[in-house]
């Protein structure tokens, strides 16, 4: 029974830190974004967009915080840490191992290897970095509270 606990907290809680920094990341995009008809837009269509842009950000943050996530549980378990600054630094680790996931020169990537990758601007780095510091908060949120419960 302790492994379904312990299984429904770790997965649990990375569903919920995804979620939180997708939130983060897709308000920030379409905050920053501009859109020439966005003042004719009713408010059923921006909800659209945004459900939309929602999902596709947290489909695609689910699949390239996987590393930088197991790597977090890996020093958290070495290290036995699991305060809320840790879990809070390994988010932004997490984020950054996912930039790179996507933006970074992956010999599996479908480019050609003499092009240069795709380049992300600084702005958009930090707003995903501190999206990712945020979940990492979330997860530890949740994490203390489901372990250290009496």
């Amino acid at each position: 029974m302790q492994i379904v606990r312990t299984i429904f907290v770790l997965l649990g809680g990375y569903l919920i830190a995804v979620f939180v920094a997708s939130i983060c990341v897709t308000s920030a995009i379409l905050t920053l974004a501009t859109f020439e008809e966005a003042a004719t837009e009713t408010l059923l269509e921006a909800t659209r967009i945004y459900a939309a842009t929602l999902l596709i950000v947290f489909i695609m943050t689910v699949v390239t915080a996987i590393p930088g996530f197991l790597i977090s549980l890996v020093a958290a378990y070495a290290l036995k840490k699991d305060s809320h600054l840790f879990f809070t630094i390994a988010g932004t680790f997490t984020a950054i191992i996912a930039v790179w996931l996507v933006f970074g020169p992956l010999p599996l990537s479908d480019h050609d290897p003499s092009e240069p990758a795709q380049n992300i601007s600084i702005l958009w780095l930090a707003l995903i970095i501190v999206s990712g510091s945020v979940g990492g908060f979330a997860y530890a949120l949740w994490h203390r509270r489901l372990f250290h419960r009496a």
